[in-house]
């Protein structure tokens, strides 16, 4: 009897991580289709206080993700920005390093992030037509890229393997880029043939600052595939591109939807911490930031 007793809570105490998450991902869903809806919607169902809505959802996304995102690491939202002078567009959610991100801030408090420090960029939005979810794509292809200004002489403040002195290679090793996400409430066409067609919305730009991952709450998550046909986070590893896969959300299955009905939320949950906290994080060197006016005008002391 009292091992009976042992193995029903080993057995419970395996799932304790499933149940938890289980509890915040229905929360989620609900706040996420139907309570921002019900608040920020008229009985005509037009949107009223766009920008409330917006960032109630962001909040919904950002509480979702905390469970999940290493706690060194913290939210926010602004501007990504690099030291040849490029500024991202307006990001929703920007996943950065807390100990070592500096505050740069303008009078309007609009907050900019330096790429050193920044782990992780998300958007998130409503139902997506196809056209809307290209240039969802391609904006964060374009904060991707930004990476890539990065000087190799930098110092590496955080390596997932271990912290000795190598050298940034963002096209070549995935975990010196950026993962980018996005997460929106639905998209507005047939999916059933989209990972043939994500290439395609992507046009000219490489094929490595591709996104890390797509969640539609309604409709599945969207990611890669690496040569065992398991699920993987990255676009590619090295030279070798990887091909992109769906993640359905399961129908009822004997009548346990809790459990089986946001597989792909929790997948997409999975991934995104093996990602972030596999992400590289170089020291921002605020010097190429600095370049007019630094070092000089400097009056030296006269030798005696």
């Amino acid at each position: 009897m009292h091992g009976e007793k042992v193995k029903i809570l080993m057995r419970e105490k395996k799932k304790v991580l499933q149940f938890i998450l289980q509890s915040k991902v229905e929360q989620f869903v609900f706040d996420y289709l139907n309570n921002a809806k019900a608040l920020y919607f008229d009985d005509d169902g037009n949107l009223i206080h766009p920008g409330e809505f917006g960032m109630y959802r962001e909040k919904i996304c950002i509480d979702l993700l905390k469970n999940v995102v290493p706690m060194r690491l913290d939210f926010g939202t602004g501007f990504i920005i690099d030291s040849t002078g490029n500024v991202s567009h307006q990001c929703d959610i920007i996943i950065f390093d807390a100990n070592n991100t500096p505050l740069i801030e303008n009078n309007e408090k609009q907050r900019f992030f330096p790429i050193e420090c920044v782990v992780a960029v998300g958007e998130v939005k409503s139902d997506l037509s196809k056209t809307k979810l290209k240039e969802a794509l391609q904006k964060l292809s374009n904060v991707k890229a930004m990476r890539l200004n990065i000087e190799k002489n930098r110092s590496i403040i955080y390596e997932c393997v271990n912290n000795t002195r190598r050298d940034f290679l963002p096209l070549v090793n995935p975990r010196d880029q950026l993962v980018t996400f996005l997460i929106c409430d639905s998209l507005e066409f047939k999916t059933d043939n989209l990972v043939n067609e994500l290439d395609g919305l992507y046009g000219e730009i490489d094929k490595k600052f591709r996104h890390n991952m797509i969640l539609s709450v309604r409709d599945g998550a969207f990611m890669y595939v690496d040569e065992k046909k398991k699920a993987i986070y990255y676009p590619s590893i090295g030279n070798t591109l990887l091909k992109h896969c769906e993640i359905k959300p399961y129908e009822d299955v004997d009548g346990d939807t809790a459990t089986f009905r946001y597989a792909h939320i929790y997948s997409f949950l999975n991934y995104m911490y093996q990602g972030i906290a596999a992400g590289t994080i170089m020291y921002p060197e605020l010097s190429y930031y600095i370049s007019e006016g630094l070092h000089k005008n400097i009056v030296v002391e006269n030798d005696n």
